[in-house]
Parts: C-alpha cells; sequence; structure tokens
C-alpha cells in the first residue's frame, strides 16, 4: 500500500511491471498445460494397461 507522502510512480514503470508480470503468467500457463498434457497421456496409457 502506498503512503500518501510517496509520488505516484510513473505511468511507463508501471505498464513495464504490468509486462513482466503478464510474461511470466504466459510461461506459468505454459508449464501449466505441458504438465497436464503429460498428466493425460499417463492416464491414458493406465487405462490402456488396465484392459
Amino acid at each position: 500500500m502506498t503512503h500518501l507522502n510517496e509520488p505516484p510512480k510513473p505511468i511507463g514503470e508501471i505498464i513495464d511491471h504490468i509486462e513482466r508480470i503478464r510474461e511470466e503468467l504466459f510461461i506459468l500457463q505454459g508449464s501449466l498445460e505441458k504438465i497436464e498434457s503429460i498428466d493425460r497421456d499417463l492416464s491414458d496409457t493406465n487405462y490402456k494397461n488396465s484392459k
């Protein structure tokens, strides 16, 4: 939380920060999609092996 005596950050700095967060979220999304794909493949393999 900002204090009343602190000047606001420049808009460019805020935009840069948002862009960094956005890039990190895309990386996280990609990693989660890989995990989901591996999990789905393992589930399919286990299902096929159980028959």
